[in-house]
């Protein structure tokens, strides 16, 4: 499953189970199951057991920064890191 996919599964978890009728038995294993783990957790790495880390791990091709961030998003949590700072304004 691409990461892309994960995302997008993840946001929609946020509010509902909107167009799961649209995806394959496996998607929505993978949708419930990483709602699941973004529920026990809310949404905090430190929370989620070893198991949750590496299909989270899986899901984004084995880079554990977007593995935390996917869990931040599926919890409906902004993730952390990777954003810029703030602009500074001209003139001042």
């Amino acid at each position: 499953m691409s990461a892309a996919i994960a995302v997008g599964l993840a946001s929609g978890l946020v509010g509902c189970n909107q167009g799961m009728e649209d995806m394959t038995k496996e998607q929505k294993q993978t949708t419930t199951q990483l709602g699941e783990i973004a529920t026990r957790t809310g949404g905090d790495w430190q929370k989620a057991t070893p198991e949750d880390r590496e299909f989270l791990k899986k899901l984004s091709y084995g880079n554990e920064v977007n593995a935390q961030k996917l869990l931040a998003t599926a919890a409906g949590k902004p993730p952390s890191g990777g954003q810029a700072p703030p602009r500074a304004q001209a003139g001042k």
